[in-house]
């Protein structure tokens, strides 16, 4: 297909740190839409030094419907659209790749993802493969804990290559993010049945366990302690997450009772 038939939408809230590096890999595609929460950085003059970027702001107030907006009311004209965050940093092979795909549209395509520390490569981590590609007329969103997914039922495919997700954002925003994310996946574990969550959050459930496993699964079980600090830095963030979830499930059921 040609890249004049596909918009790139990305959602922005104080990116400066990443922003750049991201559109400078866009700059094939006739148009980049970019929904803006108020960011007080300099998101706005990065991206709009860009000349196919297409700029509206929205008050935050959810993800999913954030995203709705993003794709139903910004004038997008192209059937397809590449969902990303602010920090997927597009290889120019994969670009290429996505030029000359044979799109089918019973299909949404999937993204494996190459997870970075200060712009190093990690072996692995846990952040998911997701949908990023798909028709814009079937790209609905629904809520999930902490994040959105589309809610797509049908058949996938696997695009060539992974896409880097390299978040250069300070240590204090991170933080500031998780302990919001805690509360939501607090709130989503403890209102889906027991044997009805994923494993990870039957694990979650268990007080105390998964700041104390999953170091060590990361570590030895999948490799990461062979990638020196940034490896070790990235369980660092990991085991701090697990610990904000557990001190949001404590006062989850704390105030339940």
């Amino acid at each position: 297909m040609n890249l004049s038939e596909m918009t790139p939408v990305i959602l922005t809230w104080n990116e400066a740190a990443n922003i750049g590096r991201v559109l400078s890999k866009l700059n094939q595609f006739d148009r980049v839409v970019i929904v803006d929460s108020g960011s007080e950085d300099e998101t706005r003059s990065i991206a709009q030094s860009h000349g196919n970027v297409a700029w509206f702001e929205r008050s935050f107030d959810q993800h999913a419907l954030q995203w709705q907006y993003a794709i139903d009311e910004t004038g997008i004209e192209t059937d397809w659209v590449l969902v990303m965050d602010a920090d997927y940093v597009l290889a120019d092979a994969f670009v290429e790749s996505l030029a000359v795909l044979s799109l089918d549209e019973s299909v949404a395509y999937f993204a494996s993802f190459e997870y970075c520390m200060d712009g190093q490569p990690l072996r692995t981590s846990l952040y998911p493969d997701r949908i990023v590609l798909i028709q814009r007329r079937q790209c609905r969103f629904i809520q999930d804990g902490h994040t959105q997914r589309i809610d797509w039922q049908g058949p996938t495919q696997t695009l060539t290559g992974p896409i880097q997700h390299d978040d250069r954002k300070s240590r204090t925003r991170w933080l500031l993010n998780q302990t919001r994310y805690a509360k939501l996946e607090a709130a989503r574990i403890l209102t889906t049945p027991f044997f009805e969550r994923r494993l990870s959050n039957r694990l979650r459930s268990i007080p105390g366990l998964m700041p104390i496993l999953l170091p060590l699964v990361l570590l030895f079980g999948k490799g990461l302690i062979l990638d020196g600090q940034p490896g070790r830095a990235y369980v660092a963030q990991r085991r701090t997450a697990e610990r904000l979830i557990q001190k949001a499930l404590k006062q989850a059921r704390r105030e339940s009772r």
